[in-house]
């Protein structure tokens, strides 16, 4: 490796602009393919030259925060499939391919979808308010026995009152 600092040199090789720019090969190679970046070979031996990874930078802006599905979890709360089935149907953001069997989130998108939620209900205490249920109640256990004894779905079973003067 070379001790001069990357910013300081005229061409670095091509696995130090890769390393330099957090790009995968194929990512660099597209850059270069494109012509945003300028490169040569010289002996056999990549070279990119550093200042058009340097204007690269400056078009493009500050570098994006790329998160993988672990931390995408640990932020939100949700797990992979949960995640899959929203990016499926729109409710999530979409992930970027990193490569042929890689992907991941801009940090900043899974910041703006969360800062979106909409927020729970609170209670006069202060405290979050579920939502009922919807659909039919489930059934309890001392419910269902008593159906099946009883033969009617309709009728609830007696509760206990307490013993007086409790």
């Amino acid at each position: 490796m070379n001790s001069i600092p990357l910013i300081h040199r005229v061409s670095c090789d091509f696995d130090e602009a890769c390393e330099a720019t957090g790009f995968a090969p194929w990512k660099l190679d597209e850059e270069i393919a494109a012509g945003r970046v300028q490169s040569l070979t010289v002996d056999g031996r990549r070279l990119v030259e550093v200042a058009s990874l340097l204007r690269l930078f400056e078009k493009s802006g500050p570098r994006r925060r790329i998160i993988r599905v672990a931390t995408v979890c640990d932020k939100t709360g949700k797990n992979e499939q949960a995640i899959r089935r929203g990016v499926k149907n729109g409710t999530f953001p979409a992930p970027i391919s990193l490569g042929l069997r890689s992907i991941g989130w801009y940090e900043d998108e899974i910041d703006g979808w969360m800062a979106a939620l909409p927020r729970a209900p609170v209670s006069k205490a202060g405290c979050p308010v579920a939502k009922p249920a919807r659909g039919k109640p489930k059934l309890t256990l001392v419910s269902s026995l008593f159906q099946r004894i009883t033969g009617s779905p309709d009728q609830e079973p007696p509760t206990r009152s307490p013993p007086e003067g409790a």
